[in-house]
């Protein structure tokens, strides 16, 4: 068996793909999974066909309540479209990968019944807000005022064609999500 690869990508992150592309290209793998619905993996072919040009987006929603939807876009620039058309193109497999969106409905379902009405994705907004929190102290601890500046300027922008970034990116939103998480229990990171 062969190893596992993380590549850690900002969505529609120009930077991200070309460096994604790059790491492919070097690594060769035996399969490709993407961030995404798994439920959608029978229309990847008819995404990545050479005839559809981006921007698309999957449109995944639940036919008996179709306000609980989920878009997700795919432009040009997006590591998550590069990386499924790299797929295509060297005849490997590409497959998503995350829950499947009908547990995630369910899911926001059964919040919904607890809290006595209509759930939105509020708890998901909860934990991107607790991980945009540890970014924003990672790019002030760095000099930046912001994260979006930071990520940027050290992802998005930088020149070097490196795998390390992967590996980088890996270690540092390991440790930032572990805080967050132990901060959101009440307990102190070490």
């Amino acid at each position: 068996m062969s190893d596992l690869h993380i590549f850690g990508i900002r969505h529609h992150g120009p930077g991200s793909a070309r460096s994604l592309v790059q790491a492919l290209t070097a690594l060769q793998p035996d399969i490709v999974l993407v961030e995404g619905p798994p439920d959608a993996d029978e229309i990847i072919p008819l995404l990545v066909e050479e005839e559809m040009e981006p921007p698309v987006a999957l449109l995944v929603y639940r036919p008996d309540r179709p306000r609980r939807a989920s878009y997700i876009p795919l432009a040009l620039f997006s590591p998550e479209w590069q990386a499924l058309r790299y797929a295509v193109r060297q005849g490997i497999p590409a497959r998503f990968m995350d829950l499947p969106h009908a547990r995630r409905f369910a899911e926001l379902d059964e919040l919904a019944e607890q809290e006595g009405g209509e759930m939105g994705e509020e708890g998901e907004k909860t934990a991107v807000s607790r991980s945009q929190q540890a970014l924003q102290t990672l790019a002030q601890a760095s000099g930046y005022g912001d994260y979006e500046s930071w990520w940027n300027q050290v992802i998005e922008q930088r020149q070097a064609h490196d795998e390390d970034v992967f590996a980088a990116i890996f270690r540092v939103m390991s440790v930032l999500r572990n805080e967050a998480d132990m901060l959101a229990m009440g307990t102190t990171p070490t």
